[in-house]
């Protein structure tokens, strides 16, 4: 069992070796096959670590500026990894076990940090990040997990956890912007997509699935200080969110199968809560204005519900079925266009 070592130990093993600022490469290889590639350039205290253990294993590792780190570990067969950073201060990691596992960083910038772990097989990754005091942590642990994750600006960070064979495409672009995803779907395949633009956004979005596709999650926020809390568990399920604005706060939990739950929620100090359970259900919502709250809670077969406000402070609530699921073909909408107004719908 191949156990990866941290950045650290290598580094401070490569600089036990040789104490100067000159650039500096330290490559292992153990198997067959294997082929490493290192080129540094354009300035000093450069270091680069490369191991091998194993078969048909190729790494490549290209760096242009100053005291930037790199290391690639790799145990099994058939791994590919590529790192390039250009800038100062950079550091990435790729640790690779098992089977043809496919891992690429790039950084452009400063103090940048990524760092890629890869387990059992057929796993693919990209790390691109550009501006300084990034942070990328991603790791993936099962077969066929695919993720794309991209950071532009200063002090975004994006964690990422896919254990099954799922499918996530990240993107932030601002400044210090936070991003956590899991993504547990058990082999049967999801998808998650997340755009995060502005300033000091938060985002927490969770996918699970044990016996079927787990569906699809997608959510955008543009603006400044949006926070999202997003949960999906069960199978062919949608959700699909906007947030633009300042200030606004979306809570999102779905289970069940093929239910959806769409809303755009458009101003600032919004807030929109839906609970969903059961199995064919759909919530939709539509937020303009400020300070605006929707509340859905559905649980049962076949339940609709809808939500409209237009202008600010208004409220609307919306409880359909019950824990024990047993209703079927609830259906309410609220349309709200003023400021002030609440309205509350309870069916059971």
């Amino acid at each position: 069992m191949f156990t990866p070592k941290p950045l650290a130990t290598a580094i401070l093993f490569a600089l036990s070796l040789n104490a100067t600022a000159a650039n500096q490469v330290d490559q292992s290889q153990t198997g067959n096959d294997n082929e490493v590639f290192a080129e540094q350039s354009n300035g000093d205290g450069n270091q680069i670590v490369q191991f091998q253990d194993g078969d048909l294993q190729s790494s490549t590792v290209i760096q242009s500026g100053d005291s930037n780190l790199a290391e690639t570990i790799q145990a099994g067969l058939e791994h590919i990894a590529v790192i390039d950073q250009d800038g100062t201060s950079n550091n990435a990691s790729i640790y690779q076990e098992g089977q043809r596992q496919d891992a690429a960083i790039n950084q452009v910038g400063e103090g940048n940090y990524s760092v890629i772990w890869q387990e059992i097989a057929d796993n693919q990754v990209v790390s691109s990040q550009q501006g300084s005091g990034n942070l990328h942590v991603i790791e993936q642990n099962a077969r066929q997990n695919r993720a794309d994750v991209s950071s532009i600006g200063n002090d975004n960070s994006t964690t990422l956890t896919q254990l099954g064979s799922g499918a996530t495409v990240s993107q932030q672009v601002g400044d210090g912007n936070v991003l956590s995803i899991v993504q547990d779907v058990n082999g049967f395949g999801g998808t998650i997509e997340v755009a995060q633009v502005g300033n000091d956004n938060n985002a927490d979005v969770d996918q699970y699935s044990n016996r079927y596709n787990a569906g699809l999650v997608r959510l955008e926020q543009a603006g400044d200080a949006n926070t999202a809390q997003v949960a999906q568990a069960g199978g062919n399920n949608l959700i699909d969110l906007v947030q633009e604005g300042n200030g606004n706060d979306l809570v999102v939990d779905q289970s069940g199968r093929s239910s959806e739950i769409t809303g755009v929620s458009i101003g600032d100090a919004n807030a929109v809560e839906v609970v969903q359970g059961g199995d064919f259900n759909t919530t939709t919502f539509s937020q303009q204005g400020s300070e605006n709250l929707i509340s859905v809670t559905q649980d049962g077969y076949y339940l609709d519900a809808a939500v409209s406000q237009v202008g600010n402070a208004n409220q609307a609530t919306i409880t359909q079925g019950g824990p024990d699921l047993t209703s079927w073909g609830l259906s309410a909408t609220v349309m709200q266009n003023g400021t002030g107004n609440v309205a509350t719908v309870i069916q059971r």
